[in-house]
């Protein structure tokens, strides 16, 4: 989860205005809106293929660590990493 202590300082390093609320009410609308979907991450996982949002995670760390700021989102590349960790238990190949 974005907050202003970590990611933020990564957004607003890279000139991005991204404020907690507002991620938060975007992702509180999503839900509302996709209740009774599963999400896209567990579609991706059972499917064996990669996820955004390791894909999201693992671009955060990297222009954060490309900013000398890697020791900001600590929590962002754990989630990653088990997210992708995830993903290759279930990969399928093709």
């Amino acid at each position: 989860m974005v907050n202003d202590g970590t990611q933020g300082v990564v957004a607003r390093e890279k000139g991005i205005a991204l404020g907690k609320d507002e991620v938060v009410e975007s992702l509180l609308r999503i839900s509302r809106f996709s209740d009774g979907q599963l999400i896209s991450t567990l579609q991706d996982i059972r499917l064996g293929r990669r996820t955004e949002i390791g894909t999201l995670d693992g671009a955060i760390v990297g222009i954060a660590s490309s900013l000398n700021r890697g020791h900001l989102v600590p929590e962002t590349r754990l989630l990653g990493e088990m997210t992708q960790l995830k993903a290759d238990l279930s990969f399928k190949p093709r």
